[in-house]
């Protein structure tokens, strides 16, 4: 529930630091009109007075100065000004110094003595003291010292309680349960305060049986040593709310008993109960203290609410079998396992909440006794709202067939647990939603069938009516072998209402990820990559094939409803031909065809390894292939979305290009994205008048014959490896002759393909004259701009552009052709990436001067440079860029010249730094304790104004070296939030952190994930 907003109290607030004009006041009170002075203000002196609070806050202070040994923050004084104490209804007291309790006690008295002046106290009901005080104990003190500090405290709570006589809810909260003085201040307040309270939370360890009043309606204990005893002047029958924590196994119902012959004991108004006892186990108590005798009272609770009991002993079933209520609201039970199984005694008919949780260490089993208590409370005996059950040690496991919890919703179980136990479990559990377990394994009788073969759902393991809606594991082990995971993913696609699984990813490793994962969105995966098990993990020397095929078609029976499923996704990474791959996939889709009629996206991401042969396709299979691209349209006849993803090595595979090649032509008319990176000959092809999102390789050859486009519904245009032979007359409107206009054009992607060892592209030598027979280019509403390797003929087509709408722009080239872009559109451009593809030594002159220029011009929101591929040594003094907010700096780059670059970018945000030079540094700043390293740490960074965010290195040679270079950068430069690295280099410096962040505490806050951005 939100609070309405105090309008007074902030009319007050703000009038303070409105009610002079700014030009009446002198410099040195201008400091409250600054918007910081006022939310400080609102947070320390209003806040508190929404919740009707006055707050005195003494802690130690940041001076040295001895006289003043402490500061006292509070609002006493504000509300005193304004006249605002009929609000206040409730004081909070914190003290946390290292002063003595009597000094700091008269701090407190004096700071309330200034409102007790205009007896304006008297209103407060409610009372809170946090103390956590350090200071000497009385053998460092003389007895008179001893004496005067006792009785000022003793003045010092008579003169507390006349200042508020009505206080009935008291709260004492101690830290320092060593100091004795604190406890006797505690007393002398608790018995000043006695003919009022109506409620008391302490946790002082004193005798309290002298100084409270029988008619507390509410006591917190925390029952040390003989606090306990004060429960003889209390009366059962006022009690509304009892908490009695760390009780020892002594504790008696006897201490609520006024008559000697009493047989019962009747808690007549309390709705809250909780008992928490001391120790661990009761074979630890057992050592300690003898056992009670048998009570002889019967215990009666009719208003009860709430119940909450830890690690009570079993000699203590009294209290379950007490006569409560028909209705409980909750009840909470922690502990040992016996005193669990007391639970069958417990005789209500509703419970609104159920928590059960066993903490046990020493447990071996549990007995027929515990089954049949937990059964009682979770079967059908009670009726339950919602329920948990937590067992945390337990051997051996929990056997589903002396289990009957048809009520639980809620199950955490440690141990190891067999697929069919787990299924057996679920039967016994037909509501539960959530079920947590530490470990899950395959079991000696399970024969399940492999992932690379032929899948079968086999037999259902729980019933149809379950209820399971999240299943976690935290489990250490590879679930990437077959036949485990292939239990595992039969038991998680034979829940129906399941929606959250949360196996490990790393334990899962790819086959959750390709199989299960994509079920949740409706994609149907089909998988072949290379065998990555290890000789370690592999059961046998023929555990898995060289190739790994992996689907999740055979599961959409149980778990996804057919026509839900909207993306087919293809992968082959593994190093077969081809053919072999397609003929498969095909064979397995056609095969699942009444699944995939509302297939609207299909991708496929063809990425062999390198060494792979290109097909070449004779008449045979030419036609074989032709049926396979045939039979999968047929079976999914309402696509509109292909994308391809490709290594460029593999463009000229013919099996791809005629199979992509017939997909096209079939597709054409109704697709809306076509991003398909092979050089396909599309003669007689005319796409989509909706056609949204085309991506295409250019070769020239390829568009003869080919009708013009109707480009005005394309948003994204994607051209790929062009030439001086592009085919505009695909793009050309009879309307606008000379002139071809992209007025739907958000984002344009220009790359030419030169691959290592290629020829240069003939784009780079054309003249200008040869450029200008080709039509003028406009792109009026253009927002994303992609230029790779963008050679002066690129930027003659963009001759007639405007950046306006321009959001972000990439361009990748050398510096010759960066230089000829018309960079003096860019200042309306939010993000703004150059990549530097090449810069030799012979380009230095210029790239300073480029540079400079560029980045001195140009100054927007976000400026990114990456200077991986500059094969010179960087002059950081020739360096003026004063815009750029990300750089990537080139390989082997010094430390020294690194951070001399960092210090003259004034908004840099994120460095990124590819491999450091090793060759200068000492080969012993890995260690900490090397001198090295205490040489590098107390070199300084001029970090006045840097803001340097996020530090990236992608370095995976020298680990230890790269973790000492990104604590020196995390060390020195305060402002890092965020460090990415490579795993093995975060796992040096996990280790390392822990050791220096006791010199260095401001390195706890940083955040280091292991990858890239």
């Amino acid at each position: 529930m939100c609070h309405p907003l105090p309008v007074d109290i902030l009319r007050r607030v703000l009038g303070i630091v409105i009610d002079t004009h700014p030009n009446h006041i002198i410099r040195g009170n201008k400091q409250k009109f600054l918007l910081l002075h006022v939310c400080q203000l609102w947070r320390y002196t209003a806040i508190p007075l929404v919740y009707k609070t006055a707050y005195i806050r003494i802690t130690n202070s940041a001076s040295s100065n001895a006289s003043e040994p402490y500061r006292t923050k509070s609002n006493i004084d504000f509300v005193q000004s304004q006249g605002m104490w009929q609000l206040v209804k409730r004081l909070n007291v914190t003290v946390l110094a290292n002063e003595s309790v009597a000094q700091l006690v008269d701090v407190l008295v004096s700071k309330l003595a200034k409102a007790q002046l205009t007896s304006e106290l008297g209103g407060i009901k409610r009372v809170e003291l946090n103390m956590d005080v350090k200071w000497p104990q009385h053998g460092d003190r003389s007895d008179s010292e001893t004496k005067r500090a006792a009785a000022a405290m003793e003045t010092a709570a008579f003169t507390i309680a006349s200042m508020m006589p009505h206080v009935s809810h008291l709260e004492f909260n101690t830290y320092s349960t060593d100091v004795d003085d604190i406890c006797k201040f505690g007393q002398n307040l608790i018995s000043q305060f006695a003919t009022s309270l109506n409620a008391l939370k302490s946790d002082l360890s004193v005798p309290l049986q002298n100084t409270l009043p029988i008619h507390l309606a509410h006591l917190h204990l925390s029952a040390k040593t003989d606090a306990i005893h004060i429960l003889y002047a209390i009366n059962p029958h006022m009690l509304k709310t009892l908490r009695l924590l760390n009780l020892p196994l002594s504790f008696s119902w006897s201490l609520f008993a006024k008559h000697p012959n009493q047989t019962s004991i009747c808690f007549d108004n309390l709705c809250e109960l909780a008992l928490l006892f001391a120790g661990s186990g009761e074979s630890e108590w057992s050592l300690r203290l003898p056992k009670p005798a048998a009570e002889k009272y019967k215990l009666r609770f009719p208003k009860l609410r709430r119940l909450h009991v830890d690690r009570l002993p079993s000699t203590f079933g009294l209290l379950f079998a007490a006569e409560f209520p028909e209705y409980l609201a909750s009840l909470h039970v922690e502990g040992m396992m016996k005193s669990i199984g007391l639970l069958e005694q417990l005789k209500v008919k509703q419970i609104g909440l159920v928590r059960v949780e066993q903490q046990d260490a020493d447990a071996q089993s549990i007995t027929p006794d515990c089954y049949n208590a937990i059964n009682h409370v979770f079967g059908s005996n009670i009726l339950l709202h919602r329920s948990l059950l937590s067992i945390s040690h337990i051997a051996p496991a929990i056997e589903p067939y002396n289990v009957s919890w048809m009520q639980l919703q809620q199950l955490k179980i440690a141990g190891r647990y067999e697929i069919s136990t787990i299924g057996h479990l679920l039967k016994q559990t037909p509501r539960l939603k959530h079920l947590h377990m530490d470990d899950i394994v395959l079991g000696s009788n399970h024969d399940a069938s492999n992932l690379h073969t032929k899948l079968s759902p086999g037999s259902p393991l729980i019933s149809l009516n379950c209820q399971l809606e999240q299943l976690s594991v935290d489990t250490n082990q590879r679930l990437n072998k077959s036949k485990l995971m292939d239990a595992v993913l039969n038991l998680v696609a034979q829940l129906p209402m399941l929606k959250r699984e949360s196996l490990p990813l790393l334990a899962v490793s790819r086959l959750w990820r390709s199989v299960a994962t994509p079920l949740v969105h409706s994609w149907a995966i089909v998988e072949c990559v290379e065998d990555y098990i290890t000789e370690e993990d592999s059961e046998t020397e023929d555990d898995m094939p060289d190739e790994l095929w992996l689907t999740n078609f055979t599961f959409f029976d149980l778990y996804v409803n057919p026509v839900n499923v909207r993306k087919v996704h293809f992968y082959h990474e593994a190093p077969i031909p081809a053919y072999d791959f397609l003929a498969y996939t095909t064979k397995l889709v056609c095969s699942y065809s009444r699944h995939l009629c509302n297939v609207n996206s299909f991708e496929f991401s063809f990425l062999p390894a390198s060494g792979l042969e290109l097909n070449e396709l004779g008449p045979v299979k030419e036609t074989l292939v032709y049926n396979l691209s045939t039979q999968l349209v047929n079976t999914m006849p309402n696509l509109t979305r292909i994308e391809t993803v490709i290594r460029y090595v593999h463009r000229e595979d013919k099996t791809m290009l005629e199979y992509f090649t017939n997909i096209i032509r079939k597709t054409a008319h109704q697709l809306k994205t076509c991003r398909v990176f092979f050089p396909l000959q599309l003669h007689d092809v005319k796409f989509s008048d909706n056609l949204e999102n085309m991506g295409l390789i250019l070769h020239p050859d390829n568009y003869k014959g080919v009708p013009a486009m109707d480009t005005s519904t394309v948003k994204c245009l994607f051209f790929d490896n062009m030439s001086e032979n592009f085919p505009w007359h695909l793009f050309q409107n009879p309307l606008t002759p000379g002139f071809i206009i992209f007025n739907s054009i958000r984002c344009l992607y220009l790359r030419c393909d030169m691959q290592p060892g290629a020829s240069d592209n003939s784009w780079s030598k054309m003249s200008y004259s040869d450029l200008a027979k080709f039509p003028r280019f406009r792109f009026p509403n253009l927002k994303s701009l992609n230029l790779e390797l963008c050679y002066d003929s690129y930027l003659y087509i963009l001759r007639d552009w405007k950046a306006t709408h321009l959001v972000n722009l990439h361009l990748t080239g050398s510096i010759s052709h960066i230089k000829r872009f018309p960079y003096k559109q860019l200042q309306s451009v939010d993000h703004i990436t150059l990549f530097i593809s090449q810069a030799d030594l012979k380009d230095q002159e210029a790239f300073y001067n480029i540079t400079n220029h560029i980045f001195t011009a140009i100054d927007t929101y976000d400026i990114y440079l990456n200077m991986l591929k500059i094969e010179f040594d960087l002059d950081p003094s020739r360096i003026n860029w004063p815009n750029i907010t990300a750089i990537c700096l080139p390989d082997d780059v010094e430390l020294s010249t690194a951070i001399a670059i960092t210090e003259k970018l004034p908004k840099l945000k994120r460095l990124e730094i590819g491999r450091l030079a090793f060759n200068k540094c000492p080969k012993d700043i890995e260690n900490l304790d090397s001198p090295s390293w205490r040489q590098l740490v107390s070199t300084p960074i001029n970090t006045k104004l840097l803001k340097l965010d996020i530090f990236q290195s992608f370095s995976e040679e020298k680990v230890g070296f790269s973790a000492a270079i990104a604590l020196y950068l995390i060390i020195c430069i305060k402002s890092l939030q965020r460090v990415f690295v490579s795993e093995s280099v975060q796992e040096q410096m996990a280790g390392k952190m822990a050791v220096l962040e006791a010199e260095y505490p401001h390195i706890r806050n940083i955040k280091i994930y292991s990858g890239v951005i």
